[in-house]
Parts: C-alpha cells; sequence; structure tokens
C-alpha cells in the first residue's frame, strides 16, 4: 500500500466535525425523524456502522458548514452540539478521597462549560454560514447577563463569555488532576445554566427565537456508571430548547 494511502483519514473520529463535503447520505435518511424529533432519541449500531458520522452530520458545524451553499432558515430550529465523551478524564471523576456527591457536581459543572462552549461556538458557525439569520457583527450586540446570577466574574458579552467559559474549563482540568491539592471551583448548575444560556440568545436574536438545540453525546457506554445515570436524568426530563440525544 503507498504511504500516502495508509495515511488516508478513513474514519469518523479522525475527520472534524464539519463533515458535509464527506457524509454520504443514505437513501433512508429522509424517513427518520431525526430532524423534527422533539423527544430524545438513542442510536443503536455496531463499531464501524457509522454512529460518530451521523451524529457529526447532526452537528453546528456541518449544518452550517461553510461548503453548503443553501440553508433554510429553519436550521435554527435544530442545532446540535456534538459532545465526544473523553472517557479517560471522566474516569479521573471517581473516588481520589472525594465523596460522590462531589463528583456529581463536578460532571454536571464539566458538561455546563463544555456545552455552553459549543452552544457560543454554533452561533460562530451560524455567522459564517450562507443562513443569514446572524452576522458577525450582531455577536458583538449578544449580551448575556443572566450568567452573573451564576458566577458573577463571568463576562456577558459574546467574545468576553467565551473567553471565560474556556479559561473556566482550563482550571476545572487543572482542578481535576490535582484535587488533592487545590481548592474546588465554583459547580456550575449544569442543565440549568445551559437552558439559561439558550433562553438569551432566544431573547436577544429575533430570528432563533424558536431555536432548539440537541446534544448528541458520543461513547456514552464508556462513562462511569453514576455519569450515565446523569445523563439519562438529562433525557428523562429534557427541556425544551435543550434536548439530549445519545
Amino acid at each position: 500500500m503507498p504511504a500516502e494511502k495508509s495515511l488516508t483519514k478513513n474514519r469518523a473520529e479522525e475527520l472534524n466535525c464539519d463533515v458535509w463535503q464527506d457524509f454520504v447520505v443514505p437513501p433512508f435518511y429522509d424517513r427518520l425523524d431525526l430532524q423534527d424529533a422533539r423527544k430524545p432519541r438513542v442510536i443503536i449500531g455496531g463499531r464501524g456502522c457509522g454512529k460518530t458520522m451521523l451524529l457529526k452530520y447532526l452537528s453546528h458545524q456541518t449544518m452550517f458548514s461553510p461548503n453548503r451553499k443553501s440553508i433554510p432558515g429553519s436550521a435554527v430550529n435544530h442545532i446540535g452540539l456534538y459532545w465526544k465523551a473523553d472517557t479517560q478524564f471522566a474516569n479521573l471523576m471517581y473516588l481520589r478521597g472525594l465523596e460522590d456527591d462531589v463528583w456529581h457536581s463536578a460532571f454536571n459543572h464539566m458538561a455546563a462549560l463544555m456545552l455552553s462552549i459549543e452552544i457560543l461556538q454554533s452561533l460562530n458557525s451560524i455567522s459564517k454560514s450562507e443562513a443569514g439569520i446572524i452576522s458577525k457583527d450582531d455577536l458583538k450586540s449578544i449580551s448575556f447577563p443572566k450568567v452573573k446570577s451564576y458566577d458573577s466574574a463571568l463576562d456577558t458579552n459574546f467574545d468576553g463569555l467565551l473567553l471565560s467559559l474556556e479559561d473556566r474549563l482550563a482550571n476545572f482540568q487543572t482542578w481535576i488532576n490535582n484535587v488533592r491539592s487545590m481548592a474546588a471551583p465554583t459547580f456550575y448548575p449544569g442543565k440549568h445554566f445551559l437552558v439559561s444560556l439558550i433562553h438569551s440568545i432566544r431573547q436577544t436574536i429575533p430570528k432563533m427565537s424558536e431555536a432548539l438545540y440537541f446534544v448528541y453525546l458520543d461513547e456514552y457506554e464508556n462513562l462511569r456508571p453514576y455519569q450515565q445515570q446523569i445523563i439519562n436524568t438529562y433525557l428523562k426530563h429534557e427541556d425544551v430548547p435543550f434536548i439530549v440525544e445519545k
């Protein structure tokens, strides 16, 4: 096999989340209700059957891809957030001298940080796409005053909030690796934080007043049991405009 062929990216895990030019839409796709669903879905299949590729196809990076030349305004009614569980990192959130309730709060905090960053990144994707829903200038006018209720040190403008959340994620990752020598950060209340963020978007951007966000969790089966229980609670008590699928 030629060297260049042996290094070809032929697995979904090796591709970024924008798979608009790579995903082969199956002939039965239009018979599925994934784009219209308002309830959680569980996608089951054997290794290599295309689960990851499908979840990436449903992500905001693909649905609002710069390579997609025609995007309907209704696309904001189904904004996908692809989340692949980092099982090695998730495994660190267990025992190590801390009580179970601390790890439950820590996992919810991690979900809040990672998914809120993705929510803000989805606005970037939309602004760079052909959808014509929001522009880069619109992003500068978005305000998220409610985040102050969770953390008074958070910025409320788009760029500042994104940087603040990225900094807090880095701090959280550092704490996870030094739980015995560092003070725990302030934990955000997971889903409540995310729903509040989405409501701010819907109230601030008229064309996104009906926006729905869907979390596509990959490799759920590799999470720890208590982490799966938290995700299952998200699934059971779904809150429009935030729905979790796996």
